[in-house]
């Protein structure tokens, strides 16, 4: 079936979903901000921020998909491992709030037409090129989230200090709603 295939392709695909997963919560930030963010620190709810979180977790993403591609199997893969798992666990939360809210949460619909489908060939493949099995699988399951939460608030402060640094050398104020 997916005799061609590689890990490293997919999971690239699935860095370029992740693109596109960011800039559809990016464009519903007022709603994502709502459904997710208010118990954040004030600094962190910022639409800048967040751009700049979002756009940071992009690149990381992509430069190690990048390198999966390029490299295959080595040191990117333990990370993308996991990374793939957080993917599927983020796009289910979307998933789920966005049914327990009775409203579409921002990133539903690229959770449910490109990263679940794309998260689940990966894990296919992890099983088939790698050899991965329920135990290394669960293991994979049980870092990511606790990766999960880190990347995201890293994220989210990286944003901030991005803000910042853009805001000193242009004069701007580092804070703003919009």
């Amino acid at each position: 079936m997916m005799a061609g295939v590689s890990f490293g392709a997919v999971f690239l695909a699935l860095g370029v979903a992740a693109c596109l997963h960011n800039l559809e919560e990016w464009r519903g930030y007022e709603e994502f901000v709502h459904a997710y963010h208010q118990r954040l620190n004030a600094r962190l709810r910022n639409r800048r921020v967040f751009g700049f979180a979002l756009i940071l977790l992009s690149a990381i993403v992509l430069i190690l998909g990048v390198v999966e591609l390029v490299e295959g199997p080595g040191w990117a893969t333990i990370c993308s491992r996991i990374v793939v798992i957080a993917f599927l666990v983020n796009a289910l939360e979307h998933c789920a709030r966005s049914l327990i809210t009775r409203k579409l949460v921002p990133g539903t619909v690229s959770a449910l037409l490109l990263i679940i489908p794309l998260a689940l060939i990966a894990l296919h493949l992890m099983r088939r090129d790698f050899g991965d099995t329920r135990a290394t699988l669960i293991l994979s399951f049980l870092v990511s989230l606790a990766v999960l939460p880190v990347a995201i608030f890293g994220g989210l402060w990286g944003g901030f200090l991005a803000n910042w640094l853009l805001a000193a050398i242009t004069g701007r104020r580092a804070t703003s709603s919009k």
